[in-house]
């Protein structure tokens, strides 16, 4: 909520890369990929596979995937074209609800774009997507009769973005998309949604600091149109540098949210959309090449916070219905120190939050209202000869419940095209649950070797 993560896959710079492994719970997983070149076109193709007994009975796994991306100069510019399908195949015993349950899934994604140049100071990226997913969702794995769940949803889209240098140190970007979304499932019904959006983004740099102002409005078929507003800003002072920014955020409930039901979970079809605003001060401090300091308050306050809960009142076997929180305010403090001291790599990272709500006291929050509260996170790292080790030390604690201590730990042998490692998860053995309330693993460890190829 209050930002955009954009990710881009990376060109091969190598012609082929893979990495395996085994471990605990009968665990094995590996992944490969190439990159050739023929004429002017670039092809990356890659696979992997990871597949699992469980840590305990009903969590297996077994999940393979395939990607293709091919690119080549055209015009002023490139064009590029991704296709990538998943195969994913788990136990979710407990997951969901109180059963074994188990779930397959297939996903397919196509996605072409070009960007290129309009003129020295412009440039352009148009692009299209598509992806199909299937579900098949059985709620007590040996007795598929009970209850199950199969759906097939389709997105598609299209959306054009334009990159404009107006001066030295004055960049202008806006764009919009369009896209729809298709839902056919034997639980949720037949659904269809279009939706819609446009928006800018200015950056401009004076003497040292740097000022971005951006506008996003979204329009949803069964919610209307939405506004969300972001501003943030910068400033060098020598080493030491403050930020600042202050943004809206808004978010639909999802079809699951509104019409899923099954014997142990239930959705309400009249949510309505959660918004929220985002205000985060900070200070970045590079003491020397080798160290730096950063320390960050954030707040944020939700109206028609989006949640799962159930009376506090009945046992654990009752039913969770999604919800609007009236309002929700989390205020947060963060820190880390990362450097090297003595040859030693390390990093230090701290948090901690709070949150006041209007909930209904007489329910229990299944997700949004169970926040981490407290965490810190110690990474060590040290060279040993011509071996490698790594340690990371957590801290977690979640609202309204006891906190626990996680500790991994790599030894890794690099050589010149790779590295053979083996890593000791959770090596304290620590009993703790996740967020669903899930028992998580206990101790484990995985033999790796991962080859980089050459040059």
């Amino acid at each position: 909520m209050g930002g955009a993560i954009n990710v881009v896959t990376k060109g091969a710079t190598q012609p082929l890369g893979g990495r395996i492994e085994a471990g605990s719970f009968g665990t094995v997983a590996g992944t490969i990929g190439v990159g050739f070149r023929v004429g002017h076109v670039r092809m990356a193709a890659g696979g992997a596979l990871n597949r699992s007994d469980g840590y305990r009975e009903g969590t297996d796994y077994d999940v393979r995937q395939l990607q293709l991306k091919l690119e080549s100069p055209l015009a002023a510019g490139n064009v590029a074209a991704q296709l990538s399908h998943s195969r994913k195949n788990f136990g979710a015993a407990d997951f969901y609800a109180p059963f074994p349950s188990y779930e397959e899934t297939r996903t397919t994604r196509f996605a072409a774009w070009w960007r290129g140049s309009l003129g020295r100071d412009v440039e352009l990226e148009p692009r299209l997507w598509v992806r199909r997913h299937n579900d098949d969702f059985v709620l007590h794995r040996d007795d598929p009769t009970r209850y199950t769940n199969s759906h097939l949803s389709s997105q598609l889209g299209a959306e054009a973005v334009v990159r404009y240098r107006v001066g030295d140190g004055f960049d202008l970007a806006f764009g919009g998309l369009a896209g729809r979304d298709l839902l056919e499932s034997s639980n949720l019904g037949d659904r269809s949604q279009n939706r819609w959006a446009v928006y800018g983004e200015a950056v401009t740099e004076i003497g040292s600091a740097t000022l971005n102002a951006g506008l996003r409005g979204d329009g949803y078929q069964d919610y209307g149109f939405v506004l969300s507003p972001s501003v943030s800003a910068a400033v060098w002072l020598s080493q030491l540098r403050f930020r600042g920014s202050f943004a809206g955020s808004f978010r639909t409930p999802t079809w699951t949210e509104r019409y899923y039901e099954d014997p142990y979970n239930r959705g309400q079809p009249d949510l309505e959309p959660e918004r929220g605003w985002t205000t985060e001060v900070g200070a970045d401090l590079w003491m020397t090449d080798d160290m730096s300091l950063n320390l960050t308050a954030f707040s944020r306050r939700s109206r028609d916070l989006i949640d799962w809960a159930r009376s506090s009142t009945v046992d654990d076997t009752s039913v969770w219905q999604t919800t609007n929180v009236k309002s929700a305010t989390f205020y947060g403090l963060e820190g880390g120190l990362s450097g090297v001291v003595a040859a030693t790599r390390v990093s230090l990272q701290a948090s901690a939050t709070s949150l006041t709500s209007d909930n209904d006291p007489g329910l229990v929050s299944k997700y949004a209202l169970r926040p981490l509260v407290r965490e810190l996170i110690l990474q060590l790292g040290r060279d040993l000869g011509p071996a490698r080790a790594n340690l990371s030390s957590r801290y977690r604690r979640r609202q309204y419940e006891d906190g626990y201590w996680l500790l991994d730990v790599r030894m890794g042998l690099p050589f010149q095209f790779g590295e053979i490692y083996l890593d000791l998860l959770n090596a304290l053995g620590v009993e703790y649950r996740r967020i669903n309330g899930v028992l998580a693993p206990g101790r484990s460890f995985m033999l790796g070797f991962r080859y980089l190829g050459s040059m």
